[in-house]
């Protein structure tokens, strides 16, 4: 029994019987760990499970020493973190920004949110995001092609490609960087699964960046989040004859910082982070 089976076969078996994540927490502490669980709980789970995961598919729970420093000390942090790529070393940098926005965004969207995640990028600071189309994508591909580390945070197991047409860019994001989920493999994408991403979208970053959201736009889930979790939200305003950037202006006029290059970022954390910028 390896410990990815036994995190699944765990994870299985607290939500059939309806445990929180603070008392799956509360568990792996007792027991020291997922492998020194007792498995006799667990033993339907894991006579279920398949023969055999993705080797490169990995569990990391809140107990161990990879797990994201910003992540755990959220409320309600999972207790498990699924993981498809490399390792989660990066997201314990010293700076990590989320770049989110509309999942369809104009044209003035997308050329805001390349020119910002490039420069982000060329900074080498990670970029996490959510793997959606639109916006997240453009942040996403930004990261890979300048070098950056990046992670996609799911709203459904790794064995789900949501949305279908970004198979070829988690393949990337997986040799480059990470894909990560608290979903077990096999859940597929649901509505009420994407508040849930959002928190730990906002959890394992310094900042958030909005580059263009609607008044519509699950985007503002996220910046609740960052703002719960004392993080920095930035926003950049657009238009106000169209409705595409109607959520940043709210954000800005509720005391989100303004951007219009990157100094504004870097301006907010280069004294915290001089090692970075």
């Amino acid at each position: 029994m390896d410990t990815f089976d036994m995190a699944v076969a765990f994870t299985q078996f607290c939500q059939k019987q309806k445990i929180t994540h603070q008392e799956r927490v509360r568990l792996l502490e007792k027991a020291g760990g997922l492998l020194a669980l007792d498995p006799s709980p667990y033993e339907k789970e894991l006579q279920a499970l398949p023969r055999h995961y993705p080797s490169n598919w990995k569990a990391v729970t809140i107990l161990d020493q990879e797990y994201p420093k910003r992540l755990s000390r959220i409320s309600r942090p999972p207790a498990i973190l699924f993981t498809s790529g490399g390792t989660l070393a990066f997201l314990n940098a010293p700076f990590v920004i989320a770049v989110i926005g509309s999942r369809r965004p104009s044209s003035y969207g997308i050329e805001v949110t390349k020119r910002l995640a490039r420069e982000i990028a060329l900074h080498k600071i990670p970029i996490v995001s959510g793997g959606a189309r639109g916006i997240d994508a453009l942040a996403h591909l930004a990261a890979l092609s300048y070098g950056a580390p990046t992670a996609a945070v799911l709203g459904c197991g790794l064995d789900i490609c949501y949305p279908p047409e970004h198979k070829a860019l988690f393949q990337r994001i997986e040799q480059q960087g990470l894909l990560l989920t608290e979903f077990l493999p096999g859940t597929a994408p649901r509505r009420n699964h994407f508040p849930a991403r959002n928190r730990i979208l906002a959890g394992l970053c310094d900042a958030v960046l909005v580059t263009e959201a609607s008044q519509s736009s699950g985007t503002l889930i996220t910046a609740g989040y960052a703002a719960d979790y004392s993080r920095e939200v930035f926003a950049v305003p657009g238009s106000i004859l169209t409705k595409h950037s109607q959520s940043c202006h709210d954000l800005i006029r509720d005391g989100a910082c303004l951007v219009e290059s990157i100094d504004d970022i870097l301006n907010v954390f280069s004294s915290e982070h001089e090692d970075c910028f």
